[in-house]
């Protein structure tokens, strides 16, 4: 059985039960390894203006 997209979905926990959830932790585990000169992260366009993130600073 495939598992649907999780569009619109704002549920992490059933996000990981019942939608396909493709994890990426590795890989930025990986690429923080390599300490590159420089290491570009992106968001996706409109993340910050829905409220999906949270601008901590110490």
């Amino acid at each position: 059985m495939r598992k649907p997209l999780p569009i619109g979905v704002d549920n992490f926990k059933k996000v990981i039960k019942e939608y396909y959830y493709n994890d990426k932790s590795m890989l930025l585990k990986e690429l923080l390894d390599l300490k590159g000169e420089v290491n570009l992260f992106m968001s996706v366009p409109g993340y910050r203006e829905k409220g999906g993130y949270t601008d901590r600073r110490v």
